[in-house]
């Protein structure tokens, strides 16, 4: 509490407020001594002699300091908590040292490494010597970016094969390969690192003075490093192939006089998707066009008795081969081979990776009015 502002004062009254032995002696009491901080002065202002001729007005509306030491590393410092530990009031000013080799640090880049905390009363101050670091923390670094989009399938599944027979046996015709599928999205941005924390807080307003005596080394966290870019999107599979066409073939017992002739294969299923289903020269089925994610079903061949055409291959679903047609057979001679089933298309390529992310600012020395730095 602040001494009379003038009138009497006694030098017990300077003593209850300054601290000091007995017999009291006005000695102890110069400014920049054993009992009175530097600096020290009245409420007008007039510093308290640090030598020479020293008088009991100098010390009319004169208020001690709360001394507070910090000793070893510690994070997050609140002043004015710091205070209330020690039993002070938010009305008297603080003279804070902190001790060579001792680092005040923050566990966030959301708080600061020391901040004054608020709820000063007016005309406060805060005086730090500081021999030791006071570091904001780091910013984290940014999100990775997002993997990319799958590429789209093959557009264009493979036509089914041709069943076939023309004069004699015959070979059904092979299906042909799917379209390859599209390349795979571009991986997303990198996020955008934080920004470093600060590493001293002025929080208490105009009624509070904040000012270092002795700098030392303060300093906010560094900025964090934008994000990576995702990776790209894997490229989509393949349209399917075509189904191979059945071969066609001979039908009949061989003996003279007994009917014979020829049957033809069915035709391949078109690979998905819609690939066309493969047509027939004889009289097999043709095969079914593909559908979006799904081959067509291959045709039937013909039947007859003595002999029938090979049915034409399943056409592959997206990303797979069509099946090979089926072989004929007869009683006679002669059979038809069937086609073989179309390749699917080739899988897209891996998309490009996203871009790095921007990195944040560097944390700021100090925050608010401070002197001294």
């Amino acid at each position: 509490m602040a001494l009379d502002a003038s009138g009497t004062l006694a030098l017990s009254e300077i003593q209850t407020e300054w601290g000091g032995s007995n017999p009291i002696s006005m000695s102890e009491y110069y400014g920049d001594g054993d009992n009175v901080y530097d600096g020290a002065a009245d409420g007008d202002g007039n510093a308290i002699p640090e030598s020479g001729a020293l008088d009991i007005s100098d010390f009319y509306d004169t208020v001690s300091a709360l001394p507070l030491t910090i000793s070893s590393n510690t994070n997050n410092y609140n002043i004015a908590t710091a205070v209330g530990n020690a039993g002070g009031s938010l009305n008297v000013p603080v003279l804070l040292t902190i001790n060579n080799g001792v680092t005040v640090g923050s566990t966030s880049h959301s708080n600061p490494a020391m901040t004054t905390g608020t709820g000063w009363g007016a005309n406060t101050f805060v005086k730090i010597t500081n021999n030791g670091t006071i570091q904001g923390a780091n910013g984290p670094a940014g999100s990775t970016g997002s993997t990319g989009s799958t590429g789209g399938n093959g557009s264009s599944g493979g036509s089914g094969g041709q069943g076939t027979f023309a004069g004699g046996t015959s070979t059904g015709g092979n299906g042909s390969g799917g379209s390859n599928g599209a390349a795979g999205g571009t991986g997303g941005t990198g996020g955008t690192g934080s920004n470093g924390g600060v590493g001293y807080a002025h929080a208490g307003g105009s009624n509070l003075t904040s000012t270092f005596l002795t700098a030392g080394t303060v300093a906010g966290g560094n900025a964090g490093a934008g994000g990576g870019g995702g990776p790209g999107g894997p490229g989509g599979p393949g349209a399917g192939g075509g189904g191979g066409g059945g071969g066609g073939s001979l039908y009949g017992s061989g003996i003279p006089g007994d009917p014979q002739g020829t049957v033809g294969g069915g035709g391949g299923g078109g690979g998905a998707p819609n690939g066309p289903g493969g047509g027939v020269s004889g009289n097999g089925s043709p095969g079914s066009a593909g559908g979006s994610t799904s081959g067509g079903a291959g045709g039937s061949g013909e039947s007859r008795p003595g002999g029938s055409g090979g049915n034409g291959g399943t056409g592959g679903s997206i990303g797979n081969g069509g099946n090979n047609g089926g072989g004929s057979s007869t009683r006679h001679c002669c059979q038809g081979s069937p086609g073989s089933g179309g390749g699917a298309g080739s899988s897209g390529g891996t998309g490009p990776s996203g871009s790095t992310g921007p990195a944040g600012s560097a944390g700021a020395q100090s925050s608010g009015t401070v002197g001294g730095l």
